[in-house]
């Protein structure tokens, strides 16, 4: 999930809901776009221990030796959905990887992903 400052709590609600209903202990990483305060990141840590915070920095000294010499690439990266498309992917260090945007908010469990997690589909 890319997250804003300005979503952070958006971000916390659609997070806390969905650990609420899917009951599965998977691993969570929040990519920072640039405009998460150290406050946003410490509420967010208190809220959500469990979570990463992926700075915008850390996760382009990360992919940088991946993406140079493609600088379409690089221009999609200016904005959060180009983070969305290319950070979390090139991050990921599993295969399966759930992506979502702060605004979701789950009222009960997704079955259809947690199916799709546990090879179930």
């Amino acid at each position: 999930m890319v997250v804003s400052h300005k979503d952070i709590y958006l971000a916390m609600n659609n997070i806390m809901s969905f650990y609420k209903h899917f009951n599965l202990n998977l691993p969570l990483y929040v990519h920072d776009d640039g405009s998460l305060t150290s406050r946003d990141k410490k509420i967010l840590k208190s809220k959500v221990p469990f979570a990463q915070i992926v700075s915008r920095q850390e996760a382009y000294n990360r992919i940088y030796k991946i993406i140079y010499g493609y600088s379409y690439i690089h221009a999609l990266r200016s904005s959060w959905q180009g983070l969305k498309l290319v950070d979390i992917p090139l991050l990921a260090s599993s295969k399966k990887v759930i992506i979502m945007d702060s605004d979701l908010f789950f009222f009960d469990c997704p079955t259809e992903i947690k199916d799709w997690v546990l090879d179930k589909v």
